[in-house]
């Protein structure tokens, strides 16, 4: 959470999320993995989580859905916590809607000249999504922490 936390501020400040976070991120979810496997453990589930999450979300990516500090954000995360990525993303699109439906109802949302398609762009409402991430990963972790 850490690193989402960090990829916030660094999306509100400069609406980008740096390359060297997202490198550190999955630095440490390897690092994680292959003690993981040193003690024993099963790393498939984290794999999964992580390309899993990358391969759909690069789709969304290509239409300018998200930005690619988003998709590598999400895909550490991914990497980290396994299965319930699925989770976080499904919470991190249902904050990302709510506020941005309230957000434009409200005229509170900046418009930004963004790429559609390649060579196509189109002025749009744009959110923070990392916010939207680091909303979905707390409910999710809450959640699994009430759980034990």
């Amino acid at each position: 959470m850490i690193i989402t936390f960090i990829a916030v501020i660094q999306d509100i400040r400069d609406f980008k999320i740096s390359n060297k976070l997202s490198a550190a991120g999955i630095a440490a979810a390897v690092g994680f993995m292959i003690a993981d496997c040193f003690m024993g453990g099963d790393v498939t589930e984290e794999l999964a989580g992580g390309i899993g999450v990358f391969g759909v979300l690069y789709m969304v990516y290509m239409i300018g859905g998200v930005g690619a500090g988003d998709v590598k954000l999400l895909t550490v995360i991914g990497l980290l916590l396994g299965k319930h990525i699925i989770w976080i993303t499904a919470a991190a699109f249902a904050a990302a809607a709510l506020w941005g439906i309230t957000g434009m109802l409200f005229h509170a949302i900046p418009r930004r000249s963004v790429r559609v398609l390649e060579g196509y762009h189109h002025s749009l409402h744009v959110i923070h999504f990392s916010v939207a991430i680091l909303a979905g990963e707390v409910s999710v972790l809450c959640k699994m922490f009430m759980m034990y």
